[in-house]
């Protein structure tokens, strides 16, 4: 293998907020969960197993995600990057992690600038809009704290992306959340929608609310980027680059699903983050390689593609390439015929189109 992309969860589900939409919370509730962090040794399993099938010139990309990650400790982080080292010969590593910020200090700024370690702070904006589902696990408010967070990578020059989770209250909001972004100078963002349960008997984003959150904000990230403002929202860099026939960038919107070796800090491994479920599991680190898991039986069934039939006979689904099949439960509304980010792209693809065919006459 030349290429390889692991996800691991240190500190598992545990977690220090108790955000009112938490999509991993409700999938750990549908599991015996592991209580607690990941050990030495299953942290040894997880690089020895991750350089067993890539080439010598390979590259390794090692995400941690949680939960939240930081509960495991920095010198668990510090461990893992050392041992790396003594097992790299010439492959390529990356890094990256996904916090709320919570923890973040002086500390682990240096860590994370020092092995260059992409962080992707989970903001979903402004104060109001912040607070209105991100509480830490007693209850209190967190903007501050995770702005100053933001703001101290900052400074330290660490790579920073923002995580925002878009819901039926962003909806209302969406130029005051652009105007956040651009006062703060964030230049790479991700703009979420807010999963419906597992049970899809709590959604917090309709299908409607997809498609008007989303075209409101292209029109408003269009006419920014003409004014000089460098926002990269990953959703409409991807449809540039689809239109353009390059592969998007994430793994929703590559037509397929790729199995993503996330591995629990039990060393249990699963093909997806949404779907990290008993049903779904692939085999531990003590029993599987990966590539073993990643072609057993359950990865092959778990990868299958069944586009539904409102997708298949859609004049956009070159365009969209049918989704993530989780996020079809938040804008694809089968009974009624509807589906919000097909509205989407009947609103922003003919401006996409343009600005590509304007490009290429200018060449």
């Amino acid at each position: 293998m030349k290429q390889l992309s692991v996800l691991i969860k240190p500190a598992g589900a545990a977690c220090n907020m108790a955000c009112g939409y938490c999509f991993y919370h409700d999938v750990a509730n549908h599991r015996k969960d592991f209580a607690g962090v990941m050990t030495y040794e299953v942290m040894e399993l997880v690089i020895a197993r991750a350089f067993a099938c890539v080439d010598d010139e390979g590259s390794i990309h090692f995400a941690f995600q949680g939960g939240e990650p930081t509960l495991a400790g920095l010198p668990f982080f510090i461990s893992f990057i050392k041992r790396v080292k003594e097992k790299q010969h010439k492959q390529q590593i990356r890094y990256s992690l996904q916090t709320n910020g919570l923890l973040l200090d002086e500390a682990w700024a240096l860590f994370l600038k020092q092995h260059d370690v992409l962080t992707g702070i989970s903001l979903d904006g402004y104060e109001s809009l912040h607070e209105h589902m991100r509480k830490d696990a007693q209850g209190e408010k967190t903007y501050w704290r995770v702005l100053r967070a933001y703001e101290l990578l900052q400074r330290h020059g660490v790579k920073v992306n923002i995580l925002s989770v878009v819901h039926e209250e962003s909806v209302a909001h969406v130029k005051a959340l652009y105007h956040f972004f651009i006062q703060h100078k964030m230049e790479y963002v991700q703009l979420i929608p807010c999963l419906p349960d597992l049970t899809n008997k709590h959604r917090y984003l309709s299908a409607q609310g997809f498609a008007r959150f989303y075209i409101e904000m292209f029109h408003l990230w269009h006419q920014g980027i003409s004014k000089g403002h460098p926002l990269h929202i990953g959703l409409f860099d991807d449809l540039y680059l689809m239109c353009m026939d390059s592969l998007p960038l994430t793994c929703g919107r590559l037509g397929r699903c790729a199995f993503q070796y996330v591995i629990e800090a039990d060393g249990t491994i699963y093909p997806c983050d949404f779907y990290a479920l008993p049903q779904f599991a692939c085999g531990t680190l003590a029993t599987h390689s990966l590539t073993s898991a990643r072609q057993c039986e359950r990865a092959e069934q778990f990868l299958k593609q069944e586009l539904p039939k409102q997708c298949q006979t859609c004049s956009y689904l070159n365009f969209c390439r049918g989704g993530c099949k989780r996020k079809r439960d938040i804008y694809l509304e089968e009974t009624i015929g509807y589906c919000g980010y097909r509205e989407f792209l009947v609103h922003v693809l003919p401006i996409v189109l343009a600005d590509i065919s304007y490009e290429i006459e200018c060449k």
